[in-house]
């Protein structure tokens, strides 16, 4: 069911006599053509800014946990003993084998690129496969204000200006690419299914003041590599995400499951634009082997997450000296609040529910944590879809 490790949610209909999944509850709840309100999704979101369990917004739609018997999906056995730089070898290799498996000659990738650690891997990963013979139609896509670190990245790795694209306007940083395009309220509740705030994964839609289709090209992005082979422990990330409390008392099987199914809900939520929009999304770092590989480091081997400094430096000495350089990608310009606040207060959720976030809240409260839900909801009206509120 999952191609992966669990790059973006999968979701079903309750219903027996429907044998549809979808990444996306918009098409599911077109499907069956009348749903309703999830109460206990509702007060998820308003306490957390996001559901974290089994439901969606809709009381007839679920989520998929991927939590399967994975040992059928992994092929290598591995050894806890085994010294730190063999586990740098070991994602190397894992990382090259799969984009050989798994790309084509015949096909356009965009890669994208920030100036951090799993992007410089990736990325200096594809410098030594072009060296092998494999120069597969990559272009590398970077955004400011992270982008002048990504080039310098990008040109250390001995990569053409010809295959990198510096998104957004370099001279005006207040003026980033998604200030015009990022919210979209028409699209922003199917990207997010409802459930989270829209900005981060509205990112997707960057690239559509400079191209009408994107549809023959696929994506290629790193996920949780600072969980899976950073110094990130996974089990931290649990805990913080209310998935476990005790992880030391479980197997490597549930301690992987774990990680996938916290991983799916969580920050694959994030790709749903991505996979929206272009032809398909690929996510190396999530494969079931490379998830396999990080499970198993010793926490020795991730101390002052030397792995990736490691990795970075076999790949290109240097490498891992250049600093990474943290943006934000969002600016909380007043007309953009503006119209946020507006469009939410003018939708039909809010006129059905009276969710009145700013009066039982505070008055600080930047965006409404209901409005990728109202944007959802009024799609699926306008569609023709029957929603009952209570």
């Amino acid at each position: 069911m999952y191609k992966d490790a669990g790059s973006y949610p999968l979701y079903k209909i309750k219903d027996k006599k429907y044998s549809n999944i979808s990444p996306f509850v918009f098409d599911l709840a077109k499907t069956i053509g009348e749903v309703s309100l999830n109460s206990v999704a509702l007060e998820k979101i308003r306490k957390q800014g996001r559901i974290i369990g089994y439901e969606t917004v809709f009381n007839e739609i679920t989520w998929i946990n991927p939590n399967v018997s994975i040992e059928k999906n992994i092929s290598s056995k591995l050894s806890y003993r085994i010294k730190c730089n063999k586990w740098v070898d070991a994602f190397i290799d894992e990382l090259k084998n799969w984009f050989v498996k798994n790309l084509s000659f015949e096909k356009e990738y965009w890669l994208l690129h920030s100036s951090g650690g799993d992007s410089r891997i990736l990325s200096g990963i594809f410098s030594e496969l072009r060296k092998e013979g494999y120069d597969w139609n990559i272009k590398f896509v970077s955004w400011y204000p992270e982008a002048r670190t990504s080039y310098k990245i990008l040109k250390f790795l001995g990569w053409e200006d010809d295959r990198i694209w510096l998104v957004g306007n370099p001279d005006n940083e207040s003026n980033y690419w998604n200030e015009n395009n990022f919210y979209d309220f028409n699209e922003i509740g199917i990207i997010t299914n409802g459930e989270i705030m829209p900005f981060g994964s509205a990112q997707s839609n960057f690239w559509r003041p400079y191209y009408d289709d994107v549809s023959n090209i696929t994506i290629i992005m790193a996920l949780m590599g600072d969980v899976v082979m950073g110094a990130l422990p996974w089990w931290r990330r649990m805990k913080r995400y209310h998935v476990l409390k005790q992880p030391f008392l479980f197997s490597k099987n549930f301690k992987i499951n774990t990680l996938i199914a916290g991983t799916t809900r969580w920050n694959g939520l994030g790709t749903l634009g991505y996979l929206r929009n272009f032809n398909d999304i690929l996510i190396p770092t999530m494969s079931y082997e490379f998830v396999n590989l990080g499970i198993n480091v010793p926490f020795l081997c991730r101390f002052d997450d030397q792995i990736r400094k490691k990795i970075q430096e076999k790949l290109r000495k240097g490498l891992s000296k250049i600093p990474n350089d943290n943006g934000v990608w969002i600016i909380n310009n007043e007309k953009l609040f503006n119209k946020i606040w507006t469009d939410y207060y003018s939708s039909v959720f809010y006129k059905e529910t009276k969710l009145d976030e700013k009066a039982y809240l505070n008055e600080k409260i930047s965006y409404p944590v209901y409005l990728s839900l109202a944007s959802l909801v009024e799609r699926l009206l306008n569609e023709g879809t029957i929603i009952n509120f209570r």
